[in-house]
């Protein structure tokens, strides 16, 4: 009996290191916490995946699956695997939050590879590849997409999942984001997508209780979420960060981590700690791995205080055309003229530029679909297909929008290409009409 214990505990122990993605080095760092929830009491589990600078959360409960958001493009492969080492054949429901590459990167993976019963989105359009490649996804498999309402219960295996937001339909994604609580007997989690301080302000007029004891922190740790009177409405004893090590947008920001803080939350992060991974009884809750303490919490914060990146202009000797810095063709080094300002590249440009040249360079641009997918900080987050490149927003024309078709003109602003962003909306919105019940 001894002998077959002791077997069980070390499997038990093995098993967590495989596959919570905690590293030996990582568990000796950050202390691993002794699991006290043995696993046959286990009511809920809530994997928080290390995609990055995105979110990917897998809820199961007695065999049971769901997934809140699917991280980045890239992120397929490694959600895959992740949720196949769990033992997922089947999930009871796919969740993005909303349309943004960093929440539904890899949802068309995940709804192609496992059988899945429902498909929840908020019903708002993004003209990106990635959002079309999801609407594809959820018809190749014959399903439809739900899109619930404040006040909605989804019933998980027995577990009730209260639908909170959005409250009402934004301008913005972020804040039209699907804000779930789950509850798990006398215990409770809150994910709340990207929602920003406006839409937090709607739920709390909404008048729900939204005490949880663990909180999948909006929007990377951003300070534009998490406000003050949210977080004391939630009080949350553990607050989850899913964020990407070195991120160009300074999450999560000091901000937001002081008002985490404040309010005497735990603070995990995936960046520091990887896959963190969450029990409940329905009682008591444990992690994979202690939380973070003193100058850890504030990891890269200081990154904050750092002002936006100038746009620097660079233009070929021999040319006389410019580039942006982040420009993956510049001329070597010896062609390079670095310039003061825009005025100074425009004029240096136009000197003697053949009109009929302009017109090519214009057509040959229109044949790439670079779409804005979000703003993030100081950055445009622009998709060309699948692939993300971070632009400043100074270097984008004043009137360009989430969703809005783009393409870098001749003076090196990025100009909003009206008659492609219109076809293109049209193209979605008939996929959306088919797909939403």
């Amino acid at each position: 009996m001894k002998r077959k214990g002791f077997k069980e505990i070390l499997l038990l122990f093995s098993m967590l290191f495989a596959l919570t993605g905690c590293s030996v080095s990582e568990a000796t760092q950050h202390g691993m916490a002794v699991d006290t929830i043995q696993t046959e009491d286990v009511l809920l589990r809530v994997d928080f995946l290390n995609v990055g600078q995105a979110d990917c959360a897998l809820l199961s409960t007695n065999g049971h699956y769901m997934v809140i958001d699917g991280g980045n493009n890239g992120d397929a492969d490694t959600i895959l695997s992740y949720l196949e080492g769990q033992g997922v054949e089947k999930l009871d429901a796919v969740v993005g939050t909303h349309p943004h590459e960093d929440h539904i990167g890899s949802l068309d993976a995940i709804i192609n590879h496992f059988d899945v019963d429902a498909v929840y989105m908020p019903k708002i359009m993004h003209t990106s590849k990635t959002f079309e490649d999801v609407l594809d996804a959820v018809a190749n498999k014959g399903l439809k997409i739900k899109s619930p309402s404040p006040g909605d219960t989804i019933d998980f295996n027995g577990l009730e999942i209260e639908v909170l937001g959005p409250q009402r339909e934004y301008k913005d994604f972020n804040n039209n984001s699907i804000v779930l609580k789950v509850n798990a007997g006398e215990t409770a989690f809150l994910f709340t997508g990207d929602a920003e301080e406006t839409a937090e302000k709607d739920i709390l007029q909404a008048d729900y209780d939204l005490q949880a004891d663990v909180l999948k922190v909006g929007h990377h740790g951003s300070s534009t979420s998490s406000s003050q009177a949210f977080l004391q409405a939630v009080k949350p004893k553990y607050a989850v960060i899913s964020v990407g090590v070195g991120n160009s947008y300074h999450h999560p920001e000091e901000e937001a981590l002081q008002r985490l803080q404040s309010i005497g939350a735990e603070i995990y992060r995936t960046d520091l700690q990887g896959n963190i991974v969450c029990t409940t009884d329905g009682k008591n809750i444990a992690f994979n791995c202690n939380s973070v303490s003193g100058t850890e919490v504030y990891a890269d914060a200081a990154r904050n205080n750092t002002p936006a990146e100038e746009v620097v202009y660079i233009a070929n000797k021999k040319s006389k055309k410019f580039h942006l810095e982040s420009c993956a063709s510049l001329p070597d080094e010896e062609n390079r003229i670095y310039l003061e300002d825009r005025e100074e590249a425009i004029s240096l440009q136009a000197i003697n530029k053949p009109e009929q040249a302009i017109e090519g360079e214009k057509k040959e641009r229109k044949k790439m679909l670079i779409i804005v997918d979000r703003f993030e900080g100081d950055y445009a987050v622009l998709l060309e297909e699948n692939q993300t490149r971070d632009v400043p927003k100074q270097a984008l024309a004043a009137d360009i929008r989430e969703g809005d078709v783009v393409f870098p003109d001749t003076d090196g602003i990025w100009k909003k290409d009206t008659a492609a962003t219109e076809k293109r909306k049209s193209q979605i919105a008939k996929k959306m009409d088919a797909l939403w019940e």
